[in-house]
């Protein structure tokens, strides 16, 4: 729970603070009462009516304040839990913002989305209840044993075991239902998956006749996880039954015991009825913790998988100053994936505004993983990249606009998709870029709609005009990246665009990577990587 902690505010352990001194002071109040019972009635048999009145006035009152006690952590409990949700959702999302990119690369997005959504939630619903439950059990059970001591030793000597006994046999089935548990999430996350990447693609499943082998893969995972879900209510049942079985038992000798201490005299009947009417004070602590341990093992089950999440390494260029920047410096510039071989080597290269550059190679030789370097994105494996202003090295990164390649558009309108790389810009300026990229069109049809996820409901070259317009819109941009600018786009709307691009004289480092060697005539310098060299 260590990352997880971290991320509290004071607010919600000060609160956390309050509940636990509310579970104390609840649980010494709902279980004293046992002493007045035995009071009370050993009063009634030596006929003392005024002791009888005021323990009876007491045991009212205690049971009053526990009921208040109760209510009051039970409030809190509910509303830690609901603030603890929101603040793990919140930094969880926020931690994911600041992830090295060749990290989250290496997740899937729908893994990610399960633990963000289904993770954090079970978290912020079985976090603290569990917890509070427990912490009064333990609480409970200690101020019942010195209670039980005080009364009879005897009893409580004979009390403890059967505890015990119902304690180890649970323990014996958690232990199984935790490795159950587990395997179950993993399960239901590749079903989700599975779900996922069947919505996403049912064109080709549907154009290739697939649906049916599909529908078996389908059914499949659903089986297993009915097979996993059935043990474990198998296992949850059989902790109920051998649980519920021993504590009856544990009862009966309880009664049977302090029947003859009664008859022995070593107790009295006070503390006979007493013990009557709270000898769960003992048992029920215990086998409230063997309850709270199915929800602590998947509670934990869900702390491990979001802490995963919390452990991937921060993009060191996150909380970097943007800058101003007019030139590019790569000093025997090296990068690789994970330990592979490199993607190139030793790249020297300066870059000078305005300038604008192609990049070209064939698919796989570095030329997007050289622009992502080169935007911050991604951190060199060795040598550096240096940044300047008007002769000056300059400590942060550059003012960015990028359009990636496989660039991703949200489900709102197309003007709103536009603002995402500048929320301050004008009407006038909108307005312009929508006839610079041949949107007019397609404003026209869409208007003010969203768009669908990823901009479902356009084309696949409408989507193109639309990214190509959200990053023109960055006009403080120092840098510009065109990965694969007429990609996507009928010759004539390239053209169009292209000549609309250049026409702007955006006088800064601008860089194209493209296939197409027509563009070529366009840019004052072309590099060809190849073999992890710049030719």
């Amino acid at each position: 729970m260590k990352n997880i902690t971290q991320y509290l505010s004071r607010k919600i352990k000060f609160i956390g603070f309050v509940l636990i001194l509310l579970v104390l002071a609840g649980d010494f109040i709902r279980n004293w009462p046992i002493r007045f019972i035995e009071i009370i009635v050993n009063s009634a048999l030596d006929g003392d009516m005024n002791t009888i009145l005021m323990f009876g006035g007491l045991y009212l009152i205690f049971h009053l304040f526990g009921a208040l006690t109760k209510s009051l952590s039970n409030y809190l409990s509910a509303y830690l839990q609901t603030d603890i949700g929101i603040s793990i959702q919140n930094k969880l999302y926020s931690k994911l913002l600041r992830v090295s990119l060749i990290s989250l690369q290496g997740k899937n997005s729908i893994e990610i989305t399960n633990s963000l959504i289904e993770d954090s939630e079970f978290i912020s619903n079985n976090l603290i209840a569990p917890l509070v439950k427990l912490f009064s059990a333990i609480v409970s059970f200690v101020i019942a044993l010195v209670i039980m001591l005080n009364i009879s030793w005897q009893l409580t000597l004979i009390t403890l075991p059967c505890g015990l006994v119902i304690s180890l046999t649970a323990r014996a089935i958690s232990k199984k239902s935790e490795k159950n548990i587990s395997e179950k999430r993993t399960k239901s996350s590749y079903l989700w998956k599975t779900f996922a990447e069947g919505i996403k693609g049912v064109m080709p499943i549907r154009l290739y006749r697939y649906d049916k082998k599909y529908k078996e893969i389908i059914v499949t995972a659903n089986e297993e996880i009915k097979k996993v879900t059935l043990i474990q209510r198998k296992l949850e049942d059989m902790s109920f039954f051998f649980v519920s079985t021993l504590f009856m038992f544990t009862i009966g000798i309880i009664m049977i015991s302090s029947a003859i201490f009664v008859v022995r005299g070593t107790m009295t009947i006070g503390s006979l009825t007493a013990v009557m009417m709270y000898n769960h004070m003992l048992v029920d602590p215990l086998i409230d913790v063997l309850d709270i341990q199915q929800n602590l093992i998947k509670l934990k089950v869900s702390l491990r998988r979001v802490n995963s999440l919390f452990s991937l390494p921060d993009d060191k260029n996150v909380d970097k100053e943007v800058v101003k920047v007019d030139e590019v410096v790569l000093k025997n510039l090296a990068f690789t994936y994970d330990g592979s071989e490199h993607v190139f080597n030793k790249i020297n290269m300066e870059l000078t505004a305005p300038l604008n550059l192609c990049i070209m190679g064939e698919s796989g030789a570095g030329k997007t993983t050289l622009a992502n370097l080169i935007a911050s994105l991604h951190t060199p494996t060795d040598g550096e990249i240096l940044y300047f202003c008007c002769n000056k090295k300059m400590n942060g990164v550059p003012n960015i606009s990028y359009l990636i390649q496989d660039g991703y558009l949200f489900d709102k309108s197309i003007v709103e998709n536009i603002k995402i790389a500048n929320p301050l810009i004008n009407e006038e300026k909108i307005n312009n870029l929508i006839e610079l990229c041949c949107l007019k069109d397609v404003l026209e049809v869409h208007k003010d709609n969203p768009i669908g996820e990823n901009g479902n409901h356009l084309s696949g070259g409408e989507r193109k005009r639309v990214r190509i317009a959200q990053m023109l819109a960055n006009e403080a941009a120092d840098i510009y990246i065109f990965d694969e600018l007429t990609s996507s786009l009928d010759e004539y709307t390239a053209k169009k665009i292209t000549k609309n691009i250049f026409d702007l004289g955006l006088n800064k480092i601008c860089i194209f990577i493209e296939h197409d060697k027509k563009m070529t005539k366009f840019m004052d310098k072309t590099i060809i990587i190849e073999n992890g060299e710049i030719k």
